[in-house]
């Protein structure tokens, strides 16, 4: 006879927990997260998910715990790396950040995800010409992400690549009119481009 509840309600996934991140819930995230890790301990998808909460909340130290907990156990997945990297950064040990971007770079793949974060932590790390191009692979593999698109004209602002960089935010807010750091980027873009704005 099955005697499970039908009421039972499904054990909580990474994806719940990710979309809580992206939606701004840290503290749900960070449940979701401890709830999967009472499960399995091994889950190294959450606790690189809780460094990046721990960082939300302005505690690098916890954070590069969790990314350390998720390098152990993640076979040397680029993510994890690109946490640690992160952590360190913000620690101001940039050295030894820019050393584990490094490592990162050597193990990520073709997951736009994987090549966005990498680019993230390069332009950080100031290497803006090489950020670049990670995030126009990470575009060639998913143009319709706003976020990838966003983040390769942030870069080619900072290269004074500025057509390009407007192009690619008229193309985030083509996908997503809400975006709006795409909107405070193309005006910036504007008041230094002069064939743009009224400055002479």
């Amino acid at each position: 006879m099955n005697t499970a509840s039908p009421h039972r309600r499904p054990p909580p996934t990474i994806e719940a927990a990710r979309r809580a991140f992206v939606g701004g819930d840290v503290a749900a995230t960070e449940l979701i997260c401890a709830q999967i890790l009472a499960r399995d301990a091994n889950d190294w998808t959450a606790w690189s998910l809780l460094a990046e909460t721990a960082l939300q909340r302005g505690r690098p130290d916890a954070a590069i715990v969790c990314a350390e907990r998720a390098i152990a156990l993640s076979n040397g997945r680029p993510i994890p790396l690109i946490l640690r990297a992160k952590c360190l950064f913000l620690t101001g040990n940039v050295r030894q950040a820019l050393e584990a971007a490094e490592l990162a770079q050597a193990s990520v793949g073709t997951a736009p995800e994987e090549i966005d974060a990498l680019g993230a932590i390069l332009g950080l790390l100031g290497f803006h010409d090489r950020a670049r191009g990670l995030f126009l692979r990470a575009v060639a593999r998913r143009a319709d992400t706003p976020q990838y698109l966003f983040n390769l004209a942030a870069t080619e602002r900072m290269i004074g690549a500025f057509e390009e960089a407007e192009a690619h935010c008229d193309a985030v807010l083509d996908i997503d009119r809400g975006y709006g750091l795409a909107y405070y980027l193309r005006s910036d873009l504007r008041i230094q481009t002069a064939g743009r704005n009224d400055i002479a």
